[in-house]
Order: C-alpha cells, then sequence, then structure tokens
C-alpha cells in the first residue's frame, strides 16, 4: 500500500515537474515593502537590544563561572567515614578485601604480606 502510493507521488512529479507541496502564501508586494519600511526602526532597535543582552549574558557568566571553580577547587569532605555501614561484607570479593579500585588498600596490603 505505502509502496503503491510513492509510486503515485513519483507519477505525478515526472507529469507535472512539480512537487504537490501547498503554495506558499503570497502577499502583495505593496504590502511586503510597507511593512518593511514600517519595522526597520525595530528591527535596528531588536538588533541593539541583542546584542546588549548577548554583553550582559557574557559579562555575567564570568563571575558565576568562577565563582563555582572557586568553591569546587578547595578543600571539601567527601563523606566517606560517615558511611562505614556501606563497607559491610558477609563474604570477601575475588580480588580480596579492598574494594576494586582501592590502590592504597592493595599497596598496605602487599607491604603487610611481605
Amino acid at each position: 500500500m505505502i509502496a503503491g502510493a510513492s509510486r503515485q507521488a513519483v507519477r505525478v512529479v515526472r507529469a507535472t515537474g512539480k512537487r504537490g507541496f501547498a503554495p506558499a502564501p503570497s502577499v502583495p508586494e505593496p504590502i511586503a515593502e510597507e511593512y518593511v519600511r514600517k519595522n526597520a526602526d525595530e528591527t535596528a532597535e531588536a538588533i541593539k537590544e541583542l546584542s546588549t543582552w548577548k554583553k550582559a549574558s557574557f559579562l555575567t557568566s564570568i563571575p558565576i563561572i568562577g565563582s563555582i571553580i572557586w568553591g569546587f577547587s578547595g578543600e571539601h569532605e567527601h563523606g566517606h567515614d560517615t558511611m562505614a555501614y556501606a563497607h559491610h561484607r558477609a563474604k570477601q570479593f575475588p580480588w580480596g578485601p579492598c574494594d576494586l579500585f582501592d590502590l592504597k588498600c592493595k599497596k598496605a596490603l602487599k607491604e603487610a604480606a611481605e
């Protein structure tokens, strides 16, 4: 069914040379020219306002990003010591008593074994 409809559409395009889209609404030329003349001042004002808001957005984003970087760059607590219940294990992991990527613990176990 879909293949038949698409074949029909191809036949129409080949026969007429045009696609079957709806035509764009036409605006009489004098009305279009009058609209452009009337709104030229508003367009210039809109462009000026856009430039102002671009500058304001850029200038306000600099201190905001700076304060975020400053806030995260200092010492802060990760809360690992407060979650002792998370380290309760009923049986050993296949890779040993340490967490999978805890290199300090693995190094300490190697040193203790030697």
